[in-house]
């Protein structure tokens, strides 16, 4: 017995313990904790019909047989649902006695699908047998019970009732002839699967048969004995779907519903060359086969595969009574090689023409992107380097401010190789080093020294900062100190915080595009104090765009 059978085995009877527990003490637990019971054996019970259903689905092939398997299992849900419905939410009378109609429907159905699988299995052994015959009376009676009303052959009210109803009513001829024909297809469908044995293992699979069928009327009459008296595990819906669920599963367990119904029809439409031996090696079961192959290749086989023709490969293995035998054609497999070879070599040329045009791209976009960085950085600087040129073209060695123009000079060109730099970083970086702004500011610094002011930098940042924000600074200071020069004589600049604070002794005019930035404008004792922020982000641009 598998894992799988025994966890089935211990559900089902886990669910008849609730249920018996639930009888035992129901003057205890009814109300909430009754219906916790009740859904989850009920749950159970359908879980476990599920399961057997989808095993079923995967271990019988796509036959008649299966579809009437799987319709069973589909009356044996049906009995749970209207169970549940009978017990838990018919509320009137009236609901409970159609509730309790209805129920013969599966009741009648699941044997009738039960017989419907062995017969057509059986079918041609027992042509005399119509499939009418078993349907028919099933459904003759599923209509006399829900007509049941009109005529009171299965059920009749009780005397002094009104009506039918689940404590009152008298029981009649029909409900017996419904059991009557329950247990004629139990009988035909045991006498069919005995009729199917295997050959060789008859009186076995008979003896087994037999008394596994015998399960369900000894549950049956068990219940009917006990009934009153006694808890009971199971009820007469369960007994009656699950007795027959056991019975169906010994059956295919057996193969007396096969595995393999109609097997050689399906091996014969198979596309893979095969072919199935016995132990003489005569042929059992083949595909599309090589009738070219002789005995002599097959017993060649199975010692290691064999060439019975060019590029035929034949392979052989011994299996459970008899042989198995496929062949490979390896002519497919060379042109198709053949066929991969030439896309690989067209594929590998398309890729060394992709690469070069990939490189070529590659070129480009550097070339236009250097392009473009260049000219940006000449437009940006083209007025300072308009001012250089023009004083030194305003300017010769003999001239009594030469030294002043140069050390000027000297001062733009430090602007203009800092900003260079800090222009190419903001467009290889997202961030850059608070140490680049500081090398900035420190070369700007050292070049006014030259034309006689006396500069301080304390710079107490690190980490990183965003190239835009330190462009902004620079160009920022660069302007005050262009508006200072020639009056100032000391120049003090502190960058902590997020800000920059310039102290100095000479006296800029602030332009607008400056107020952005300005946090504190004011002077003090002919000493002016500016403050400027980091530029803030707005939209994507900066707030101020130097």
């Amino acid at each position: 017995m598998t894992k799988r059978n025994i966890i089935f085995l211990l559900l089902f009877f886990l669910a008849g313990l609730i249920h018996f527990l639930e009888q035992l003490f129901y003057p205890y637990v009814k109300g909430l904790v009754s219906d916790f019971c009740f859904i989850v054996y009920t749950m159970i019970y359908a879980g476990l019909i599920m399961s057997w259903a989808g095993s079923v689905k995967r271990r019988l092939l796509p036959t008649r047989a299966r579809f009437f398997t799987l319709a069973g299992a589909v009356c044996m849900l049906l009995i749970i649902l209207v169970r549940t419905v009978k017990y838990r939410l018919a509320f009137t009378p009236l609901q409970d006695k159609w509730w309790w109609y209805i129920s013969y429907v599966p009741i009648l159905l699941i044997p009738m699908f039960f017989s419907l699988s062995c017969h057509e299995f059986m079918f041609p052994r027992i042509k005399h047998v119509k499939t009418w015959m078993l349907y028919v009376p099933v459904i003759l009676l599923i209509v006399i019970v829900l007509t049941n009303d009109l005529h009171f052959w299965v059920f009749s009210p009780a005397e002094g009732a009104k009506e039918v109803r689940g404590d009152a009513y008298t029981l009649h001829f029909g409900l017996y002839l419904i059991f009557a024909v329950i247990l004629l297809l139990y009988l035909y469908s045991t006498v069919v699967m005995a009729k199917n044995n295997i050959p060789g293992r008859k009186t076995k699979e008979t003896l087994i048969l037999a008394a596994v069928t015998l399960i369900y009327p000894f549950a049956q009459i068990l219940r009917m004995i006990l009934d009153g008296k006694v808890p009971l595990m199971y009820m007469f819906y369960e007994l009656h779907a699950f007795c027959l669920l056991f019975i169906w599963e010994v059956c295919i367990r057996l193969h007396l519903i096969p595995y393999n119904a109609n097997y050689r029809v399906f091996f014969e439409n198979m596309q893979f060359q095969a072919l199935i031996t016995d132990l003489d090696f005569r042929p059992m079961f083949r595909s599309s086969w090589d009738e070219g192959i002789t005995e002599s290749d097959l017993r060649a086989s199975l010692a290691g595969p064999v060439y019975p023709r060019k590029s035929i490969q034949l392979f052989g293995k011994e299996v459970e009574g008899g042989y198995a035998f496929w062949l490979e054609n390896e002519e497919t497999i060379e042109r198709l090689n053949a066929q991969l070879k030439e896309i690989g070599e067209t594929l590998e040329e398309e890729n060394e023409l992709i690469r070069s045009m990939n490189e070529v791209q590659e070129k480009t976009e550097r070339m236009n992107s250097r392009g473009r960085i260049y000219s940006m950085v000449a437009s940006r600087l083209l007025p300072t380097q308009e001012k250089i040129k023009k004083l030194l073209d305003d300017t010769s060695p003999e001239s009594e401010d030469f030294d002043q123009k140069i050390a000027l000079v000297s001062v733009y060109n430090a602007y203009i190789k800092r900003k260079t730099n800090l222009i190419l970083l903001s467009d290889q970086k997202a961030r850059i080093e608070h140490r680049e702004l500081q090398l900035s500011l420190e070369e700007s610094i050292r070049a006014l020294r030259l034309l006689g002011v006396s500069t301080v930098l304390e710079y107490r940042m690190e980490g990183e900062m965003d190239p835009q924000a330190a462009i902004c600074l620079y160009d920022a200071f660069e302007k005050l100190v262009e508006q200072m020069l020639g009056q100032m004589h000391q120049l003090m600049v502190t960058v902590q915080a997020d800000k920059m604070r310039i102290v100095t002794d000479g006296q800029p005019e602030l332009d607008a595009d400056l107020s952005e930035l300005l946090q504190e404008d004011f002077s003090e004792e002919d000493i002016r104090y500016v403050t400027l922020s980091f530029p803030k982000t707005k939209e994507g641009a900066y707030a101020a765009d130097y």
